[in-house]
């Protein structure tokens, strides 16, 4: 952290953590909740998910629909995820979870999507309060001169979701637990290639 050191304490199972930080400097405040947030909640929600098969955070938008059901659109950067945040929330009654980080979470009744405390461009819709969704649909974005969706099978949905995700590469452990986190995704929802242009077609 600029300017500021940070010292963390954490247990074998990443339940409980103790972080003090300390400043560098005695100008202006010792330390900013941003400092916590950032860079440390960030690798420890990683690692708490895996260690305990929870979940994983993927790069990508997700969509909830007034119906409770969700849907995803992972993508590189630069595919398009903060212009699809923007079309729906333009063009359509869906709450946008967040355009760049998606906590996909296994649980009793299905897969479900929450959004994260860090976002990308869009930012509109995040002071609502932010409920999560069953995760239904999958979509690996792209540009393209017109919109077209198709649909792949489990082994292609798990070789472009993996990638997207955010894996703990310091544990074999962790990384066998992300990938088969991810591989159940691909045969639980359904999944896409979806090539679009900016515009509120996409939509339907």
């Amino acid at each position: 952290v600029k300017d500021k050191e940070i010292v963390v304490f954490i247990d074998q199972k990443f339940s409980r953590a103790c972080a003090y930080l300390l400043p560098k400097s005695a100008q202006g405040l010792v330390w900013d909740i941003a400092d916590i947030t950032d860079d440390f909640l960030h690798i420890l929600l990683i690692n708490y998910l895996a260690l305990n098969s929870l979940g994983f955070f993927a790069h990508g938008v997700g969509i909830r629909e007034r119906d409770g059901k969700g849907r995803l659109f992972c993508g590189k950067s630069g595919a398009g995820k903060s212009t699809t945040a923007k079309l729906w929330f333009r063009h359509s009654q869906a709450m946008i979870l967040n355009d760049d980080r998606i906590i996909v979470r296994k649980r009793a009744k299905g897969l479900f999507m929450y959004s994260a405390p860090w976002h990308g461009e869009f930012s509109a819709n995040f002071k609502r309060r932010i409920r999560p969704a069953l995760l239904e649909e999958l979509f690996f974005i792209y540009h393209h001169k017109k919109n077209t969706a198709e649909r792949i099978d489990p082994k292609q949905a798990f070789s472009l979701l993996y990638p997207t995700t955010f894996p703990a590469f310091w544990d074999e452990d962790m990384l066998n637990k992300t990938a088969g986190l991810c591989a159940n995704v691909g045969q639980r929802v359904s999944c896409y290639h979806l090539g679009f242009v900016n515009d509120r077609e996409v939509i339907p």
